[in-house]
């Protein structure tokens, strides 16, 4: 019955969760601590810390959590099903049809507006997360730094036409994250206090070792064995909400010319039209995906496949995590590295929004509609 209960309590919010993670967790809040009661208002808030401050995508996370917590391991998988498969099945069968309607002027007027409504909802969250995570000299010269960063490796690479260079642009997003994790690590130092009464979603230390574990494994293990680990990758590295997932990708598929910047421009502004998670984007692109680049010869497992990879490493983190939390939030350092990642995300979604967002939008938005 528990099983139950929470597959059709997240299925009802996969239907009807849209407006983006922020918009998701206050409908969690509603339906599980004022509706339900299945956790505390104390305990939900500490949920949305715990996964606001780890990679991943944190409305997914804080809803794995609240399964957990309802009905263990299982209940979590559940409510991960629940709440993802609606936005999936949208945005497959989506890409189903651009495929088939691709050249036609209608779907071209469709992508058109698609575009714009990309440009509004990522403007909208440059400016949001700029507000929260950018409020001293240091993380603003963080953000604008890796903003500049990002546009001009790849233009700077060209010119000098050089192994290192092109490697050094091929990687300059994750780059940009790990440097200013150091740096916030000795020069963006603060302390975080815990709750008083912690939440306890009783996962084992055994079983969080064996998550983080397999975490790392994964993201340094996965690239040699399958084309599939760029979504494994982009899933370990999103900081500060599911649109930053859209330069990771775009960094390894459009840059990379597996897929062209239109089809995924028309992906992600599909994924702003649908409820559920934003990382479901990596549905679109799994079907998308050319079967001749590596990948499976089956649309339909190819998008299953980015699905479940996009998300696994949030999740692991999350398990990995919880029985440490409160022993890992009191470290200073902890929350400086956190700083510099989340600052460095801001100029990560600026630079996305200029390139490839903008650029191939206002570039190419009149052709779908003359």
């Amino acid at each position: 019955m528990a099983m139950a209960e929470i597959f059709f309590a997240f299925l009802k919010l996969g239907f009807t969760a849209f407006g983006g993670p922020a918009a998701h967790l206050g409908f969690f809040r509603h339906e599980f601590v004022e509706k339900r009661a299945w956790l505390s208002e104390q305990h939900y808030g500490e949920l949305v810390a715990i996964c606001q401050i780890l990679p991943g995508p944190t409305s997914s996370q804080v809803g794995f959590c609240v399964g957990l917590q309802r009905g263990g391991l299982a209940g979590a998988i559940v409510a991960f099903i629940a709440f993802t498969l609606p936005s999936v099945l949208l945005l497959t069968m989506f890409a189903a049809l651009s495929t088939q309607l691709i050249y036609s002027h209608f779907f071209g007027v469709i992508i058109g507006a698609l575009k714009l409504l990309v440009i509004i909802i990522v403007l909208n969250a440059v400016i949001g997360m700029f507000k929260s995570f950018c409020k001293s000299p240091s993380t603003v010269s963080i953000a604008v730094i890796s903003t500049l960063a990002i546009l001009l490796t790849p233009v700077l690479a060209s010119a000098l036409t050089t192994s290192l260079a092109t490697s050094i642009a091929a990687f300059i997003t994750p780059l940009c994250i790990i440097l200013s994790i150091i740096f916030g690590a000795f020069f963006l130092n603060q302390v975080n206090s815990p709750a008083d009464d912690p939440i306890n979603l009783n996962v084992s230390k055994p079983l969080a070792n064996t998550c983080l574990l397999l975490f790392f494994a994964a993201l340094f293990g996965l690239s040699s064995i399958s084309d599939f680990a760029l979504f494994y990758q982009a899933g370990a590295l999103v900081f500060g909400g599911g649109h930053v997932v859209l330069p990771l990708l775009e960094g390894s598929l459009v840059s990379t010319q597996t897929i062209s910047a239109t089809t995924f421009v028309a992906g992600y502004g599909a994924t702003q039209l649908v409820p559920g998670p934003i990382f479901t984007f990596a549905s679109y692109l799994g079907y998308v995906l050319p079967t001749d680049a590596g990948f499976t010869a089956n649309a339909w497992l190819n998008a299953a496949i980015a699905t479940v990879l996009i998300f696994i490493p949030g999740f692991l983190l999350v398990l990995g995590v919880l029985p440490y939390w409160h022993i890992i939030a009191k470290q200073a350092k902890f929350s400086g590295m956190i700083s510099g990642a989340s600052a460095a995300v801001v100029g990560i979604l600026m630079a996305a929004l200029i390139d490839p967002i903008i650029t191939n939008s206002v570039t190419s938005i009149t052709i779908g509609i003359l």
